[in-house]
């Protein structure tokens, strides 16, 4: 038999399933109630399994029909993001980008004018996500991650450096009266759940003992909160040396430990091998390497 079912009973169940309603599916896919009726039976037959069951309260999925129906959607959903890249591809080059959300917010959007500039006919279309992408699932051409090492599997450009620096609003600093790690026993710790361990990471790379009891700890979900947070003197945070640059030339923060950033991690444009020959992505590589050198030699950017 072949594995892949009927495609207009897909819909049918897919419409059904989500309405929870035969009635409901015929009217969007205007169609007879029969007709939906016909399709679920025949993907049933084909599958050799029933998809739905008639209950005292109306239709509901079965087990199977519940699992199916997430295959389907997320199915579709690929479709739909494969059919609008060829769509967007007519009027030129079509990248789908996966970055960090802070990145985009600091660095990437504010530069995207000269690259639109440059590269007219050129569709970019960005996806805010922190975990490592899956490209085969996620409909993703590309990402930017912060990270130490390409995998494998993946082709990276490096192009700019992310270690890591400990800043404060000026105020704070003053305060506070931090001027060496020690002086930390009387701050608050800005952590972000998208980088858990990164005050232990700082503390082994300074050389600094852990304090026995860690001061006051004030966490977000995401570091532009937490950075939005030591701008109003809430505490002291960690990030990356590219994204607050700019705040420690306006004087909105400062490194009172000093602005030598540490680590090796650096913002990386990876993307899967098989894509190496794409001078679409091979333009975007070179433009993010472009603007990661200057902004590294100029120290402000567009």
């Amino acid at each position: 038999m072949d594995a892949l079912p009927p495609l207009n009973a897909i819909r049918a169940f897919e419409v059904a399933g989500r309405h929870l309603s035969f009635t409901r599916a015929a009217t969007e896919l205007n169609v007879t109630h029969g007709a939906v009726s016909r399709q679920i039976a025949r993907l049933e037959t084909h599958l050799g399994t029933k998809l739905f069951v008639r209950t005292a309260g109306g239709l509901v999925l079965t087990e199977r029909g519940r699992i199916y129906l997430d295959d389907v959607l997320a199915a579709l959903d690929r479709l739909r993001a494969g059919t609008r890249r060829v769509l967007h591809a007519k009027a030129g080059a079509v990248v789908r980008l996966s970055v960090p959300p802070t990145f985009a917010m600091r660095w990437l959007i504010p530069r995207l004018a000269d690259f639109t500039a440059r590269h007219r006919g050129f569709t970019l279309e960005l996806s805010m996500a922190i975990a490592q992408p899956d490209f085969l699932t996620d409909g993703s051409d590309a990402a930017i991650r912060r990270m130490r090492r390409v995998p494998g599997a993946l082709t990276g450009y490096r192009f700019l450096g992310a270690g890591t620096v400990a800043v404060c609003s000026p105020r704070y600093a003053e305060d506070r009266r931090l001027a060496t790690a020690a002086d930390l026993a009387r701050a608050t710790i800005i952590t972000t759940a998208t980088e858990p361990q990164e005050w232990t990471r700082w503390f082994r790379a300074q050389r600094v003992a852990m304090p026995a009891q860690m001061p006051p700890t004030l966490a977000f979900e995401q570091l532009f909160f937490a950075l939005q947070a030591a701008v109003d003197s809430l505490g002291i945070a960690l990030a990356p040396e590219a994204l607050v640059k700019d705040d420690l030339a306006r004087g909105r923060l400062v490194a009172p430990f000093g602005g030598r950033a540490l680590g090796d991690r650096a913002y990386t444009l990876i993307h899967p091998a098989r894509s190496a020959k794409s001078s679409s992505l091979r333009l975007l590589a070179q433009w993010l390497v472009a603007e990661g050198r200057g902004r590294t030699e100029s120290g402000s950017g567009r």
